[in-house]
């Protein structure tokens, strides 16, 4: 029975271990600790006899009694302006996944950077398109069916220069999404039979056809298809993303992140 105050002890100290440990894992975590150390160090000081006169007890007691609404308030400001900056390696449980993600998250920001900005629009920073493309990549890697390695999505991709979707068709296959190219109008309505795609992605444009992506779109329609379709293009503006929506359009989108993300959420219904 003697030995069994040390054991609770040994056993608390081995727990508070595994959680400094885990908490280290991202900057909240370090800052959490970080207060938990201090905030302990305050309240041990008050039993202590003799330790602190009265003003000094004072000002302890009310800062035990603020500081906790302190760190909330700071909790959330935190979170609330800087999102994309509070995670780190740790979040995974297999640092190959966190290798995965960012090799992801890469492709992703190199598709997005390929695509010229729209007329009078300056282009994103760097930064900005890396922090969008990572954040993009770990929504879409929640998705549950990204998780059922079994069972692969399937996407139709419509587009006459299919090299110039390179980067973005590799994190799609990276997400479990098996990709089938085709070049033209034609080549497309005949893969595209039964709805045998679990979503259709195609380009604007193809040679001479300025709107051969809304003539394909027109098609499937009429032939009854209810197959989730996107138009990825370099040409975006509100009169053609309007168009795009009131023929049953997902989407139509410049946007690499954009396009990834829904076509995701078109995936998971």
């Amino acid at each position: 029975m003697a030995d069994e105050p040390h054991s609770q002890q040994q056993g608390l100290s081995a727990g508070f271990n595994r959680t400094a440990i885990a908490l280290a894992r991202n900057p909240l975590g370090i800052i959490a600790l970080f207060i938990v150390l201090v905030y302990a160090f305050a309240a041990i000081s008050i039993p202590i006899p003799n330790s602190i006169d009265g003003y000094d007890l004072t000002i302890i007691v009310v800062f035990l009694a603020t500081f906790p609404f302190m760190v909330l308030w700071a909790f959330v400001h935190l979170v609330a302006k800087y999102p994309k900056n509070l995670f780190g390696p740790g979040d995974f449980k297999d640092p190959k996944d966190y290798i995965a993600m960012m090799e992801q998250a890469a492709t992703l920001a190199a598709a997005e950077a390929s695509a010229p900005p729209n007329a009078g629009e300056a282009a994103p920073s760097t930064e900005t398109i890396a922090q969008d493309s990572v954040s993009a990549v770990r929504r879409v890697a929640r998705q549950s069916w990204v998780q059922d390695k079994q069972h692969s999505k399937t996407v139709l991709w419509v587009d006459d220069h299919p090299e110039n979707n390179a980067n973005l068709q590799r994190t799609f296959e990276k997400f479990n999404i098996r990709v089938t190219s085709a070049v033209s109008t034609e080549q497309a309505l005949r893969l595209a039979v039964n709805d045998r795609f679990d979503a259709i992605i195609s380009d604007l444009g193809r040679g001479d056809e300025k709107e051969a992506g809304f003539a394909l779109l027109e098609e499937l329609n009429r032939r009854g298809s209810r197959t989730p379709f996107f138009i990825y293009t370099v040409r975006e503006d509100s009169q053609l993303r309007e168009r795009a929506r009131k023929l049953g359009a997902q989407a139509l989108t410049r946007s690499a992140t954009k396009l990834l993300e829904g076509v995701s959420a078109a995936l998971a219904t």
